[in-house]
């Protein structure tokens, strides 16, 4: 369920050098130049430029035609196929051997195989379903999170499972495998969504 450790090297040398750069064009947070001063910043600060990312995605196609780090082509078709994100709400509905299941909560949904990138999404998350909101990325033909994953505080009952029969229908997202999915409305719930500061995890190579 995770990326090779090859992977997870290559994708930590793009995803945060593509948001120093974009810290610097927004001018978000001051003194940062390199990917490891943006690592070590607080969660909260990091998805603040990471947001402003994707609501700003014409500038990967600038830093790509900048390539700031000397990056090779092959690396900077990876960061260009980053256009083709995908932010929601899913329900992270079960692991499985070779990736994690998320479902989007739009209609129709779709459901997504996920791959874990340096922790595993298994043991961030044991216990499913559950409801959260991430950025789900091409790469290299898969399908990964961009590292930051906000989980809501819902709780499901046993028997949602059953108002989720999925029937796989391949598609592709950019060269990585989706599914279309046939899913059974959600139960009705009166809680409220609230996405409180502890339950972001950032995710970085050294955690």
């Amino acid at each position: 369920m995770r990326l090779s450790e090859e992977d997870v090297t290559l994708f930590y040398k793009l995803y945060p050098a593509l948001l120093v750069y974009v810290n610097a064009e927004q001018g978000i947070l001051s003194q940062i130049s390199t990917t490891d001063e943006l690592m070590s910043q607080p969660v909260e600060e990091k998805v603040r430029v990471r947001d402003q990312l994707y609501e700003n995605i014409a500038l990967i196609d600038s830093f790509a035609n900048d390539n700031p780090f000397g990056f090779t082509s092959e690396e900077l078709e990876i960061v260009r196929s980053w256009k083709h994100f995908i932010r929601d709400r899913f329900y992270l509905f079960r692991h499985l051997k070779k990736y994690s299941i998320f479902l989007s909560s739009g209609s129709p949904p779709k459901a997504y195989g996920v791959l874990s990138i340096s922790d595993r999404l298994k043991d961030l998350f044991p216990y499913v379903p559950v409801l959260v909101e991430t950025v789900l990325l091409p790469f290299k033909g898969q399908i990964v999170y961009d590292g930051y994953v906000g989980a809501f505080r819902i709780s499901f009952g046993g028997g949602i499972r059953v108002l989720f029969p999925i029937e796989i229908k391949t598609k592709e997202m950019n060269g990585a495998r989706i599914w279309t999915a046939s899913i059974g409305p959600c139960p009705a719930h009166n809680a409220a969504l609230h996405l409180t500061e502890k339950s972001w995890r950032g995710l970085t190579s050294s955690s």
